[in-house]
């Protein structure tokens, strides 16, 4: 990593990705540091995916909303691609759950805010691939309220209007539960 990042944790490792936690020495501020791909990884790609890949990391991080988290740069080194995002706490939505019922109101700040913020990254045309309980972290503030974030890296630029228009179409989500073969999860959409 560049002089500019200090290297404090790894926080996480999957999918042979790693996600680590740094300093910014430049803003002074901690950051999260997730490699996207490794240096194989990279160099393998076919130059037009790579111009692709530049273009939506530029979209995201000039993307800004207050439940999503803030991109702060692409880095493309002798490590890899691993991109630069502020550094949150508090716990994922899968981590609240785990610990007991979620009342009404926390229930109504989480889905209201994440959809806010996946909403705003679709009038950008940005898409995001992989939302889950893990890709929504939450924290309590000092007056009892939750702020929300939308966290996961995984997005992706709605190149094929087409394609991703049948995915995502308000006026039939169950089109989307029936392509995806999964249950459907609510009464209402």
């Amino acid at each position: 990593m560049p002089e500019r990042y200090k290297i404090f944790e790894e926080l996480d490792h999957r999918g042979g990705h790693v996600v680590l936690k740094g300093y910014d020495m430049r803003a002074q501020g901690y950051v999260t540091l997730k490699q996207l791909l490794t240096r194989e990884e990279a160099d393998s790609i076919a130059e037009e995916r790579m111009i692709l890949f530049r273009s939506e990391s530029e979209r995201l991080t000039r993307m800004s909303h207050p439940c999503l988290i803030l991109f702060h740069t692409i880095l493309n080194n002798e490590h890899g691609i691993c991109v630069i995002t502020e550094m949150l706490d508090g716990i994922s939505i899968n981590s609240l759950l785990l610990r007991g019922p979620v009342n009404l109101h926390d229930f109504l700040q989480i889905a209201v805010s994440s959809l806010s913020a996946i909403e705003y990254a679709h009038q950008n045309e940005v898409l995001h691939r992989a939302l889950t309980a893990e890709t929504i972290k939450v924290m309590r503030t000092e007056d009892d309220e939750l702020d929300v974030y939308v966290l996961d890296l995984a997005y992706e630029h709605m190149t094929d209007a087409g394609q991703q228009s049948e995915l995502l179409r308000r006026d039939d989500p169950e089109a989307l539960v029936r392509q995806s073969g999964a249950g459907c999860c609510c009464s209402s959409w």
